[in-house]
């Protein structure tokens, strides 16, 4: 067992301790029950049990250990889905509810106010256009595992992976290059020194760099020379694709990422010398973004024993199963080669961890001790994925700073295998994510206390429901059977076995007729109440929809457990726009076109600005948004002599909660919706002036606004005015369009007059 001088090496040691930190990730999958309560659930929500025929019903040869299927065989064996009906249902409100938020940036610092609505419009276009797909499936995983086992965790990380891909170069290309002085074509040593090459006859070919590779790669006397400037024009490419993706000085300097191989470099120079052209391998960016993963618990996320608040964890382990292909592409992310070759070797095992001897799983693996440890080991054959854990911890050094280290191991080989020295690991570094957290939030369906696993699934509530209401469907479908189709009474012949059943012949005396065996049993009234009893509780209990429950009672509960879900993804989303400002500014400002918002400093960006999102969950309900609006637009907006009221903002919650997809794409920002207005009036304007006449609107609600803006414009103008005094009709006209707007302003008090009684005094001036 682990001891407490362990665990403190563990935190106040900066090393790995992987021999540790596997016991720590050991003992996190048990604690309290880990893989019995991942059983559980999942048993009951995929109605799972011992000698199931997949019609449905129960016979002998599928009952353990030779027990005859009761009460006859091929009676009911029904699977009633209670528990993922109510997983379901709370996944479709709450995923629902994501896709309709509005994403809102917040703020306490009013020097930040101006950027907010810029933060907000980013992450929009983050969540439900570049990353819409991937984003939705979290979505959903998250309020799944929640409801299946009680919590869900995401992991919060920057993600990203170099490719290669084939260039071609041609002669022509260098020449043509060479002859404009090629942008950032780098020096012309082979260590990046300033010493110029020469051309065939040995003389300088000039200062540009490009075009004396050129004119050695003619010369086969210059092979050496002209592969050190392929190099040199390699290395110079790959800092120029990389320099705005992120990546840091000491990144951009390594000579595993910026150096192309001798003979590599030479063949290029022959096969550009003997046929003009070559293909040159390039690293280039394929994935430079946010990663957000929801991992199920115990299977993919697992925290250390003890652990109350996740931020407060002593480790958090997260499991992933990578290909082949994908463990060799963490070379470039400078995972260690001799562990990367061992590791393949564990292709197909999956370890997972008990508390007691003899623990099951659904999977059916071997149960074996190690000295105190009792754990699962899992072997599948043709299984092409391989096991890796990625553990975290929060370290302090002898300054007593903290910081995050990433520690990536396998739970198979802890030492390596040819040298036999411990702390064998892919990497372990300190991770410097701006937020400076364990990049990992939770999710809980409920709190009934402060640990992490303090939270229950829907399986442990309402898995006993869910089997009253299969037995008593089961006995109402043998009823059914047996009253359609009863046993029947024969006379006794010889070697005829007594069986009960739907159909049977039952044995009788000689002299005895054949008649049907009624059971002559009530009405089954009784079980047909205990169901509607059972279904009444669960709605009941998990607010879902039913008349009988009191609507109010549905809505807190929802509202509750939107406000949960909401509060989750605005952490998560805290912790993006954090990273973005660290990894990849620039595209926020393509994106907003707001350069202020790439200047924020990432490492303090959380403690500023607040990311929400803000959805009422009852206007799913289309009759009470319908109810909701209609009150609004003609009770209280009416009512709203002091123009408290935003129009411009409620026109845009109308729109978005009718369709938010409409409303992306018509609703216009204030600055943008007046200015149009503004253009509108000025183009009417114009139009007299023309000798044109305006378009006349009835009941324009927008009136007012027109009629300062025309008041600008002709104050502004005095071209206007001229024209007023020479041109009777300019002057006819602008009459009639102020009076049409004056009319309109007119409707709209009198509609507010016949609602209050009174017409406001218009205040003077």
């Amino acid at each position: 067992m682990q001891s407490k001088d362990d665990a403190e090496i563990l935190v106040s040691s900066l090393e790995a301790h992987v021999e540790i930190l596997l016991t720590e990730f050991k003992q996190a999958g048990v604690m309290p029950n880990g893989f019995y309560d991942v059983a559980f659930n999942e048993e009951s929500r995929r109605m799972i049990w011992a000698g199931q025929s997949p019609d449905g019903r129960k016979w002998d040869e599928n009952m353990p250990e030779g027990q005859p299927a009761l009460p006859w065989n091929g009676c009911s064996d029904t699977r009633i889905p209670m528990v993922d009906g109510i997983a379901n249902d709370d996944t479709a409100i709450l995923t629902a509810a994501f896709r309709k938020a509005e994403l809102r940036a917040t703020t306490v610092n009013w020097d930040n106010v101006p950027v907010v609505a810029g933060i907000s419009d980013y992450l929009h276009w983050l969540v439900h256009t570049k990353y819409k797909k991937q984003w939705r499936l979290e979505a959903e995983l998250a309020a799944q595992y929640s409801r299946e086992h009680g919590f869900a965790i995401a992991y919060v990380g920057w993600e990203r992976e170099l490719g290669k891909r084939r260039l071609k170069v041609t002669m022509e290309q260098l020449m043509g290059a060479g002859g404009a002085g090629a942008p950032g074509a780098g020096a012309t040593g082979a260590e990046g020194g300033g010493s110029r090459m020469e051309d065939g006859g040995g003389q300088p070919a000039g200062a540009n760099p490009v075009a004396a590779l050129a004119a050695s790669i003619m010369d086969p006397t210059q092979d050496e020379a002209s592969a050190a400037g392929v190099q040199d024009l390699y290395r110079s490419f790959v800092i120029q694709t990389l320099s705005d993706k992120g990546f840091y000085e000491e990144e951009l300097n390594s000579e595993k990422l910026l150096s192309l191989k001798t003979s590599l470099a030479r063949k290029y120079v022959r096969e550009l010398r003997e046929t003009g052209e070559t293909m040159i391998a390039m690293p280039y960016v394929c994935k430079n973004g946010p990663l957000v993963w929801v991992g199920r618990p115990y299977m993919d996320m697992l925290a250390a024993r003890g652990t109350m608040e996740l931020q407060k964890a002593r480790a958090i382990f997260w499991r992933r199963w990578l290909t082949e292909a994908e463990l060799e592409s963490k070379r470039a992310d400078g995972w260690d080669e001799d562990w990367i070759e061992a590791v393949k070797a564990t292709k197909g095992n999956i370890s997972s961890w008990a508390g007691a001897l003899g623990a099951t799983s659904l999977t059916g693996p071997s149960t074996k001790t190690v000295g105190s440890t009792t754990y699962l080991k899992v072997t599948e054959e043709n299984n092409p994925l391989i096991e890796v854990v990625y553990g975290y911890v929060r370290k302090v050094d002898e300054d007593g700073v903290t910081g995050i280290y990433e520690t990536i191991f396998s739970p198979h080989i802890t030492h390596d295998p040819k040298t036999h020295a411990p702390d064998f690991c892919a990497s372990h570094q300190l991770i410097d994510y701006a937020h400076g957290q364990y990049p990992f939030v939770e999710f809980k369906r409920e709190n009934v206390g402060r640990a992490l696993t303090d939270t229950r699934s829907v399986a442990e509530i309402a898995a006993t429901w869910q089997n009253e209401v299969k037995q008593q469907r089961d006995m109402l479908t043998n009823r059914a059977q047996w009253d359609t189709l009863p046993a029947i009474a024969v006379p006794k012949l010889g070697g005829v076995d007594y069986k009960l059943g739907p159909g049977a012949q039952v044995p009788l005396g000689r002299n005895q007729d054949i008649t049907a065996i009624n059971l002559n049993a009530p009405p089954p009234t009784l079980a047909v109440e205990l169901i509607q009893m059972v279904n009444l509780q669960k709605d009941d209990y998990f607010g879902q929809f039913n008349q009988e429950v009191h609507p109010a009672k549905i809505a807190v509960k929802q509202e509750k457990s939107g406000d949960d879900y909401y509060t989750f993804w605005g952490e998560v989303l805290g912790m993006v726009f954090a990273l973005e400002l660290q990894y990849n500014p620039m595209e926020i400002t393509t994106v907003t076109g707001n350069a202020q918002l790439a200047q924020l400093d990432p490492f303090t960006v959380m403690d500023s600005v607040m990311i929400g999102l803000e959805f009422d969950l009852k206007d799913l309900n289309p009759d009470y948004l319908m109810q909701k609006l209609d009150t609004f637009n003609n009770k209280i907006v009416p009512a709203d002599v002091t123009g408290a009221i935003d129009r411009a903002g409620l026109t845009a919650y109308e729109a978005r909660a009718i369709d938010p997809n409409l409303a992306q794409r018509l609703i216009q920002d204030k600055q943008g919706a007046s200015q149009k207005m503004f253009e509108e009036v000025k183009k009417n304007v114009g139009g007299m002036m023309l000798g044109f006449e305006s378009n006349y609107v009835e009941n324009d609600p927008t009136a007012q606004m027109k009629l300062q803006f025309f008041q600008q414009l002709a104050q502004s103008n005095p071209h206007v005015a001229q024209l007023m005094k020479s041109d009777a009709r300019f002057k006819a006209l602008m009459e009639n369009y102020v009076k049409n707007l004056q009319m309109s302003v007119e409707q709209q008090q009198n509609k507010q007059v016949g609602r209050i009684g009174v017409k406001p005094m218009s205040p003077q001036g």
